[in-house]
């Protein structure tokens, strides 16, 4: 954390280029079902024209309109009440007041020069400076007020015409408004809607007042927010109607905001002014979906994808990088505590039918494949640990025994490459994810059963498989890490927490796969010559780059518990005891790493660096306290990770396997696993490196699960051939 409080800040200014405008079309509740299903013609225009996406809107407290707007104002992952609907025109009534005086009231500043003040403001502000990596609502209306750009918020999604606030819905104003909560100019009164017999409640867009107010914006403002309004209206309105009349009215609404996308396209010149429309979330029955967006100016290839640094995906996206798009656009810096990048065109692989593949396979990998793979496979690790632990404390007498036992470790360590290697056929059969993973299932069972009885030690057949799943992760890792995405082991487009690399359990499937590969190398033939040595050590550090690169892996996290544990092994490989000094020796390296890392993102540029130069800037520029606060939610997050029982399960069975083995096995098969260095040195190497991926991830018991499963399985399968010898 110190390296954060190091950093420093960039502030935002002005450029001296001038471009066109940018015009942010807001439909909340659209997803790509009502694309793909209704071809709205002015939506088929924008694509052919631009460049169509998906957009991930989580924020940290889970997908919503107020939320999603609040992320695209603060340029990071927002949180707040719905307050942040509470907008007016400073003129409309309030409380028996006008919101100019229940501003005021408020915050106790003058609403001059603002045309529309947020009442919700002051909540929205304190809730997220208490969040983990504190965003600023506000952020991009200041970084434009900063750099002279004049900017309107047009529209509504209320749900009635009468005064009150009980149907005000006016999160837009949230996407532009500054750090206090006002905005320049736009409207977003009643008058933005009119009465309309057969709309849900009885309301709908006025197009008139819409373009009214936008033409006396545009030769103005260089930014302007429209919300469309109807689409949001209709899903609002769903609990209410039948099923058929709830599809006919979002149907209705999704028309009317096509229809108003073609009136505002008509006032563009998409060689200047660049457009974006986008669905801040999406309906509840749309869960683990992803949102559309689509983008069209003179900086994207027509008939193309969205990317982003951030991402690293064709086709993908996030809310966080709105923000940043809008002022490349503008030529204006991006403030540091933005998280997202700039959003650029890649060259499309398919229209809508083919991005709505990738969604399907997220719901189906959040929704119901890690839920219903990840228990039993936790507690399947922890029982064979804790059973291998018992059974080696007695004679392992008869075949049948020692096979079914061998069978069992040795699926522990096949599995994680079987999975990963499962995955990309998920999208092949997007609507049947859960008979895809449970083949590959039913095959590891199968091979590992088969194997069992084999003619091979299952030693030897363990390392060879870690072999095997060693190649696998670095292969991927080398081609853009495609095999995680939306994997049952990887990171999910849908929650967000990383989009590229490797994430946490398949970084740490690949530490605890080398050392098992490393060990069954160095069990019959240890290293000896100085050419030996430098050989086992090149390996490792290749691992390590492989882990930890931001082109790579881009792990700092598992790259450190990495250094851990290959160090140790090797330490501990030379027949040196593990003290105190090779304690510090490792933890000089993992600082020293953490700090390579963090100059490397320094000194990149935007579109290369990491999540944790994206970290560095946002807590450089929100200063000491926010880095506390920071560190104090990490801790929080870390805790709650407990709370997968899964991965404690199976870390706690390891432990007590390793616990039971290691006090009350016969003597003779523990002097055995004493007297092999190689083995020494694995278990040494997964126990320690599985403490630091503990300490420095907040996937909690996962990653030490991980790694101690392939030491353990390997050493309990050594000391499983080898047990009819002692007993």
């Amino acid at each position: 954390m110190g390296l954060l409080v190091l950093c420093g800040a960039v502030s935002p200014g002005r450029s001296a280029g001038a471009a066109g405008r940018v015009v942010l079309m807001v439909m909340d509740d659209l997803t790509v079902v009502d694309l793909m299903n209704l071809h709205p013609p002015h939506f088929e225009a924008l694509a052919a024209k631009g460049a169509i996406g998906l957009v991930n809107v989580q924020s940290f407290s889970g997908a919503s309109f107020h939320r999603g707007c609040l992320t695209l104002g603060a340029g990071a992952r927002a949180t707040g009440s719905e307050l942040i609907g509470e907008a007016y025109d400073a003129w409309e009534p309030v409380d028996g007041q006008t919101a100019a005086a229940a501003y005021q009231e408020r915050t106790g500043l003058s609403v001059e020069g603002a045309a529309i003040v947020h009442l919700g403001v002051g909540p929205s502000v304190n809730d997220n400076a208490k969040a983990f990596a504190p965003a600023h609502p506000g952020a991009l209306g200041h970084a434009l007020a900063q750099a002279g750009i004049e900017c309107a918020v047009i529209g509504n999604s209320d749900v009635n015409r009468e005064w009150g606030r009980d149907g005000e819905r006016r999160e837009a104003a949230a996407t532009l408004m500054d750090a206090t909560g006002r905005v320049p100019r736009g409207d977003v009164s009643k008058s933005m809607i009119r009465g309309a017999a057969g709309f849900p409640f009885g309301v709908r867009a006025d197009h008139a007042a819409y373009l009214r107010e936008l033409d006396e914006c545009l030769p103005q403002c260089r930014v302007v927010v429209v919300d469309a309004g109807d689409t949001f209206r209709a899903e609002a309105f769903r609990p209410l109607a039948t099923q058929a009349q709830g599809d006919r009215l979002k149907e209705q609404s999704v028309r009317a905001a096509d229809a108003l996308l073609g009136k505002v396209l008509r006032r563009l010149d998409l060689k200047r002014d660049l457009i974006i429309v986008l669905a801040p979330s999406i309906p509840i029955t749309y869960r683990y979906q992803i949102a559309p967006l689509l983008a069209a100016g003179p900086s994207l290839e027509p008939g193309s994808w969205l990317t982003a640094p951030s991402t690293r995906r064709p086709g993908l996206v996030t809310l966080m990088d709105v923000a940043p798009t809008l002022l490349a656009h503008l030529n204006v810096t991006v403030p540091p505590e933005f998280v997202g990048r700039p959003m650029s065109s890649c060259r499309g692989r398919g229209g809508w039918e083919r991005l709505q593949v990738l969604n399907l396979v997220t719901a189906g990998t959040d929704g119901l494949i890690r839920r219903a793979l990840l228990t039993p496979l936790g507690i399947w690790e922890g029982l064979v640990l804790l059973l291998g632990g018992l059974l080696l404390c007695q004679p392992v007498a008869g075949d049948s025994r020692r096979n079914v036992l061998r069978g069992a470790l040795l699926s522990l360590v096949v599995v994680y490459g079987a999975i990963y290697l499962s995955d990309p056929f998920i999208h092949l059969v997007p609507a049947w994810p859960a008979l895809v993973v449970a083949g590959a299932l039913a095959l590891t069972v199968a091979s590992a059963s088969l194997l069992a009885r084999s003619r091979w030690a299952g030693f030897a057949l363990a390392t060879k498989a870690a072999a095997v799943t060693v190649g696998v992760l670095v292969l991927d890792a080398a081609t853009g890490a495609r095999l995680s995405l939306d994997s049952t082991l990887g990171y999910s487009s849908y929650f967000g927490g990383r989009y590229y690399g490797l994430g946490n359990i398949v970084a740490c499937a690949l530490i605890g796969a080398a050392l098992l590969a490393a060990a069954g190398r160095h069990v019959k033939q240890p290293p000896r010559s100085p050419g030996e040595w430098a050989a086992a050590g090149a390996f490792f550090a290749a691992m390590m780059v492989v882990v930890g690169h931001p082109r790579l892996g881009a792990n700092v996290g598992c790259a450190a518990a990495a250094v851990v544990a290959f160090g140790s092994y090797l330490w501990a490989l030379s027949g040196r005891a593990v003290r105190g000094r090779m304690m510090l020796a490792l933890g000089v390296a993992v600082v020293a790493l953490i700090g390579l890392q963090v100059g490397v993102d320094l000194h990149s540029g935007a579109k290369q660096e990491s999540h944790l130069g994206q970290l560095v800037g946002s807590a450089s520029a929100a200063g000491s306290p926010a880095v506390a606060q920071m560190a104090l939610t990490k801790v929080q997050v870390f805790l709650r990770s407990f709370r997968h029982v899964y991965w404690t399960v199976a870390l706690v069975g390891a432990l007590a396997g390793w616990c039971t083995f290691r006090y009350t096995a016969p003597a003779g098969l523990r002097s055995q696993l004493r007297e092999s260095v190689p083995l020494q040195a694995l278990l040494w190497a997964t126990l320690l490196g599985g403490l630091v991926a503990l300490l420095l991830n907040d996937s909690g018991p996962a990653c030490p699960a991980v790694i101690v499963s392939f030491g353990l399985a390997g050493a309990f399968l050594w000391l499983v051939d080898r047990a009819p010898h002692v007993h």
